[in-house]
């Protein structure tokens, strides 16, 4: 169950712009319906498929070409 991802720690929500559609793209893919700044993306259940959707999608909305790795290590 997704509440059981929030317990260890609390929720820091995202707070820019940025943060809030990366937030967004992350949670509609991953089918969640919270994300924590300060968790990382497999705590959030996600993993190398659902990472290249999402990096699929910042290169299409922001225009921005990422590696996995990259991606990944952002979420550390």
């Amino acid at each position: 169950p997704e509440d059981l991802i929030y317990e260890a720690k609390a929720l820091s929500p995202p707070k820019t712009p940025i943060q809030i559609r990366l937030a967004e793209l992350i949670k509609e893919t991953l089918g969640i319906s919270k994300v924590g700044m300060n968790y990382s993306f497999s705590e959030l259940g996600g993993h190398s498929i659902a990472a290249t959707r999402i990096i699929s999608r910042i290169f299409k909305e922001f225009g921005k070409n990422l590696s996995i790795k990259l991606f990944l290590q952002s979420f550390t």
